[in-house]
């Protein structure tokens, strides 16, 4: 029987409830996914820079998200610095992501692109990730 995907608000809700380190690791280990992977590398790789200006953008809040963040969440990568498309073009595109996911989603891969996953859910550390996707953060 599979389970229903999480959102990511639910897996770092989950993560910051969990009483033990171990209990979070596997939390994790269970959710594992492009998106999830895609948006802790955000947060805690310093090589990956988006180049979007800090805060969140405004965005129109998506009532009845279609639940598909890894096919959404690919189109983060035309935001990267060095990329060659334009500034607005990279915003726009952020946006639209924003836009695809529920609000919860949205808030959370704001705080990536600004590196602060950790101000809401503490306990989604840097080392926590490390332990469990050792390749994942240089």
């Amino acid at each position: 029987m599979s389970k229903e995907k999480q959102t990511l608000n639910e897996i770092f809700t989950s993560i910051q409830e969990a009483k033990t380190r171990l209990e979070r690791q596997d939390i994790l280990k269970q959710n594992d996914s492009f998106s999830l992977r895609t948006v802790l590398q955000l947060n805690y790789d310093s090589g990956v820079k988006l180049d979007l200006p800090s805060g969140k953008p405004p965005f129109t809040v998506n009532e009845a998200p279609a639940g598909q963040l890894d096919k959404i969440i690919k189109n983060i990568g035309y935001c990267v610095v060095g990329s060659s498309i334009s500034k607005l073009k990279k915003e726009t595109s952020f946006i639209s992501i924003l836009e695809s996911v529920s609000e919860e989603d949205a808030n959370i891969i704001c705080r990536a692109k600004d590196k602060k996953i950790e101000k809401v859910f503490s306990r989604v550390s840097e080392s926590l990730v490390k332990s469990v996707f050792p390749t994942l953060v240089k």
